[in-house]
């Protein structure tokens, strides 16, 4: 696995120590965070301004994505290339499970067929929202 800082170098930022500080926190964390949860989880404090820049900083690189979980909050996660993945979520409590199929490449090519306007897809984003089993059982 390549160091953060190398990640950086190579998508063409730098590696502050605020990228560097944002990044292993999610490179730990294995799921999607909030910037609160981001912030708070930060071993050196950095304002909210920096966070939302390093933020949208790394997600115009493509080193993390910002994925929506249904909540009035935008959550983070690192760009896995090779482990491409959706994510199901629990509408009561808010738990996240990694979803590893995708088979939206299909979907892909019909939805290029039918567009009128796009010549290309470049990512896409889907997640689903249901009951976990502990919530059922409650």
């Amino acid at each position: 696995m390549e160091t953060i800082e190398t990640l950086l170098r190579k998508n063409g930022s730098k590696a502050t120590p605020g990228r560097v500080a944002i990044l292993s926190v999610l490179q730990k964390k294995c799921i999607p965070l909030s910037i609160n949860e981001i912030s708070a989880s930060l071993p050196v404090k950095l304002n909210q301004t920096t966070i939302y820049r390093t933020l949208e900083s790394l997600t115009d690189s493509e080193i993390i994505r910002r994925v929506e979980l249904g909540h009035a909050h935008a959550h983070y996660e690192m760009v896995e290339k090779q482990n491409h993945h959706h994510h199901i979520i629990c509408k009561e409590c808010g738990k996240i499970e990694d979803v590893r199929i995708c088979g939206t490449e299909e979907m892909e090519s019909s939805v290029l067929k039918k567009s009128k306007l796009f010549h290309n897809i470049k990512s896409h984003a889907l997640e689903f929202f249901g009951v976990c089993n502990g919530c059922v059982k409650n």
